[in-house]
């Protein structure tokens, strides 16, 4: 999709004095150079999708969580111990993390 969006952004009319990447096709946009507002993207993704932004975020965050825990939240993206607790309980995965390094400690141990 980038760079489908990218060859049609080539052929917008005075591309080359524009400073943003997404930009309005419009001829009345032709001179401004402004970037796009929170309400286009949410039009856009909504159409793109079938969902909002807001619950595409939050199901990615919960798939995340889920899959890795909490922590990559935290690290990855930069969101706070409280939010990432409201995707899953960070202590738990701490807790899973370290039965499993033990588990793996054992096990090598035991093999050699």
């Amino acid at each position: 999709m980038i760079n489908e969006y990218a060859k049609a952004r080539a052929n917008i009319r005075n591309v080359e004095n524009k400073s943003y990447l997404i930009l309005s096709s419009s001829a009345s946009e032709v001179y401004q150079d402004r970037p796009i507002n929170n309400r286009f993207i949410a039009t856009k993704v909504k159409e793109l999708t079938g969902f909002t932004s807001k619950s595409l975020r939050i199901t990615c965050f919960n798939t995340i969580a889920s899959h890795f825990g909490p922590q990559l939240l935290v690290e990855g993206f930069g969101v706070s111990l409280t939010q990432a607790s409201r995707y899953g309980k960070l202590e738990d995965y701490l807790i899973d993390e370290q039965i499993q390094t033990q588990r793996e400690y054992v096990s090598n141990y035991s093999d050699g």
